[in-house]
């Protein structure tokens, strides 16, 4: 093992961290600023539920020893990419000319 071992896998730990967490905020945020435009309100109730719905699947996968590894953390970052591509796709129609 090389001696830059060590510090690449804790970087790779801490930005790990960071971008999980940033991804489990993201629907939170959003749905708390979501209900003060007009145009977004609906999405307000959807984001929220997106975010309670991938933490849950994180922390209910984490003790179960019958669950392979992995297996819930990939469905709930499944669902927030889902999440993602259609708050996108919203973005990109409503800017796209009629």
């Amino acid at each position: 093992m090389s001696r830059s071992q060590p510090l690449t896998n804790a970087l790779h730990t801490a930005f790990g961290l960071v971008a999980v967490f940033s991804m489990l905020a993201a629907p939170f945020v959003f749905g708390r600023y979501a209900g003060d435009g007009e145009r977004w309100r609906r999405y307000r109730r959807a984001s929220i539920v997106v975010g309670v719905v991938v933490i849950a699947l994180l922390i209910v996968s984490l003790p179960l020893a019958a669950v392979p590894l992995g297996v819930g953390q990939r469905i709930g970052f499944g669902i927030w990419y889902i999440w993602l591509v259609a708050l996108a796709f919203r973005l990109y129609r409503d800017q796209s000319p009629r």
